[in-house]
Formats: C-alpha cells, structure tokens, sequence
C-alpha cells in the first residue's frame, strides 16, 4: 500500500475499508499496519458507542466494534482485550441509565 494510502487508512479507515474482514485481507499490508489501522479504527467506534450511550449524537451510530475487536485479537491480543473491557462498560445498562438521566 502507497504510503498517501496508508495515511488515508489510518485516518479514516471506514472510508477505505467495508469490514475489519478487509483490512486483514488486504495483500499490500504488513501486520503491524493492519494492527494500527484496527486500533484506529477500534478507537473510533468505541467513541461512536460511547457517545451514542449517551445520547450526545443525533443519529443510529452502525458499529463496527465487536468485528473489530475480533479482528484486532489477530495482531494484538492485549489491546483486544482491552477495548473488551470498556466495550462491556459503554454497553453497561448502568451506562444507558446515565444517558437516560440527561
């Protein structure tokens, strides 16, 4: 991949890629760019959840978050099992009752 590409990626990856399925596929990655492009990526879903938690966007977020976790295990099984733990605390029903509070 072009480095202009890369950049493209790992700055808006939904924009290059359909499904984290993509990223790994992708034959002109090495496997620590596919794991900086699933952390970005990751990073950014998990804020599109927390912010629809809480009721601070005015649309549906569709999250690719559960697919990029697992995809993300692959390359880095640490960080995997950290975006686990805070997706279980964004998806918290104590989480949705402090949306329901505002």
């Amino acid at each position: 991949m072009a480095a202009a590409a890369f950049a493209d990626a790992l700055i808006d990856p939904a924009s290059s890629f359909t499904r984290p399925a993509d990223v790994i596929a992708h034959p002109g990655l090495r496997d620590d760019q596919k794991r900086i492009i699933l952390l970005a990526w990751a990073n950014d879903a998990l804020g599109l959840e927390w912010a629809d938690a809480r009721d601070l966007t005015d649309f549906e977020a569709v999250s690719h978050l559960d697919a990029l976790i697992d995809a993300l295990e692959q390359f880095d099984p640490n960080a995997a099992a950290d975006y686990r733990a805070v997706r279980k605390q964004v998806r918290s029903p104590s989480a949705r009752r402090e949306r329901k509070k505002r």
